[in-house]
């Protein structure tokens, strides 16, 4: 008889069949126009974390959990000497492998961080897509070995989703018995405390766009193209960094926000 799957083994599973719609997107199912923007914008924010971090890319290394298809990983490998990649779902991973094939630099490697031995202690360690599907236990495990591998002054950029003012636990239509966890800010300060990380800065991540109401009728339409326009994207980066710098979550143009939260571990 086959034993039941566990949480993880069932959202690697369910990677491994539904895969990404393109090479910028986080998720299976997407407009492939909204997702070129969010890519520009998020990419952007993670190349001036990286710029700004202080980090040399003489000796610097990091690792990229839950790589997907390389989106991160080829970010962080223009600006580190070594790249950790890390993708369980098979099918993912074979397509990392491809996508990342001009940089010596990647090493990809087909596991989930939980289960990967590794001796090395890293300058900067990118989570993204993972944790939301995660229960507490999951997440507590997870960022625990994190900071054990980071190096002192180490960073850590988490990609989740916050809510302003109450826990949103909604069953996954995708994960048997699993949750999407939708997490306060709060929850995260803390856990970075409980493990001598301090949370420097929790930012919107992805534009608001304008009348998110009609977002879906205006994706059927095909009229979300002129999002993927080389100026289009400029603005909304420009709009989205705009809020980051003066501490605005946008909750108003939507309940749930994409973000990163960046850890930094204590010297």
């Amino acid at each position: 008889m086959r034993r039941p799957q566990s949480l993880k083994e069932q959202i690697i599973e369910y990677w491994d069949k539904a895969g990404l719609c393109s090479f910028d997107s986080p998720t299976s199912n997407a407009d492939p126009y909204l997702v070129s923007c969010d890519n520009f914008v998020e990419s952007r924010f993670l190349e001036e974390l990286l710029e700004t971090s202080g980090i040399s890319k003489q000796d610097a290394s990091g690792i990229d959990i839950g790589a997907g298809l390389g989106r991160f990983t080829i970010i962080l490998a223009k600006h580190l000497k070594l790249v950790h990649a890390l993708e369980p779902a098979s099918s993912l991973y074979s397509k990392l492998v491809a996508n990342c094939a001009d940089f010596s630099n990647i090493k990809a490697i087909n596991t989930d961080f939980e289960s990967f031995d590794t001796q090395n202690d890293y300058n900067i360690a990118v989570v993204s897509g993972v944790l939301y599907l995660y229960s507490d236990d999951m997440v507590h495990e997870l960022l625990k070995k994190v900071a054990n591998h980071l190096k002192p002054g180490g960073l850590v950029v988490i990609r989740d989703f916050i809510v302003e003012d109450e826990l949103k636990q909604i069953p996954s239509s995708y994960i048997n018995g699993g949750f999407c966890y939708y997490r306060l800010s709060h929850y995260w300060r803390d856990l970075a405390q409980e493990f001598s990380l301090e949370l420097s800065e929790i930012f919107q991540s992805k534009p608001s766009y304008p009348m998110p109401k009609l977002l879906g009728l205006t994706s059927r339409l095909g009229l979300a193209r002129v999002f993927s326009a080389s100026i289009a994207k400029k603005l909304m980066y420009q709009n989205t960094k705009s809020k980051r710098e003066k501490g605005i979550l946008d909750f108003h143009s939507s309940p749930i926000l994409t973000v990163f939260m960046v850890m930094r571990r204590k010297q």
